[in-house]
């Protein structure tokens, strides 16, 4: 999946995140058609913890209003380049991203968010510094995450100001 500016100067983070939600979600069927584990699954009706520090203060375990499938590419790709991020994604819902009208996982993939009514969505994290020229998405990422019936999102946000340097006052 490439972008017309993948890795632009000044990128501070960059993430992507792949989210499957809805009543009739079966985290386990998802898991075993994406082969990967996600960061965070439950059923609808399920406890589950989104941190593990809440286990460890004592705090309450949430219930799931609806169902979640959640992988995130935080700590998963370590390149600041929404491109690798991207591909990533790609080919969690693809064998072969670049033949998606004949990939049999993405048919599943799509065959499950039906059946299930599932609502998937990606979601592009980029933060640049200052001045920064934002990333762009592919039409053809858009396009392989469409045949699932699902949405991108971007989040992207600019520093509003070079850094000053030193906080210190000079006398």
């Amino acid at each position: 999946m490439k972008t017309t500016e993948p890795y632009p100067r000044g990128t501070k983070k960059v993430f992507a995140t792949l989210r499957f939600s809805g009543s009739e979600l079966n985290p386990g069927e998802l898991t075993d058609v994406l082969g990967v584990a996600p960061s965070l699954a439950y059923r609808k009706g399920e406890r589950y913890s989104d941190s593990p520090k809440r286990f460890a203060t004592g705090t309450a375990p949430r219930i799931g209003r609806t169902g979640m499938w959640f992988f995130s590419t935080n700590g998963d790709v370590q390149e600041p380049n929404i491109t690798m991020h991207l591909a990533r994604i790609a080919f969690i819902l693809a064998d072969d991203p670049a033949h998606p009208a004949k990939d049999h996982k993405l048919q599943m993939v799509r065959d499950i968010v039906i059946s299930r009514a599932l609502r998937p969505v990606v979601t592009c994290f980029w933060h640049g510094s200052a001045g920064a020229r934002m990333p762009t998405i592919s039409e053809r990422f858009r396009s392989l995450v469409a045949r699932i019936n699902g949405e991108v999102e971007d989040d992207f946000a600019v520093d509003d100001r070079e850094p000053t340097g030193s906080n210190h006052v000079r006398a």
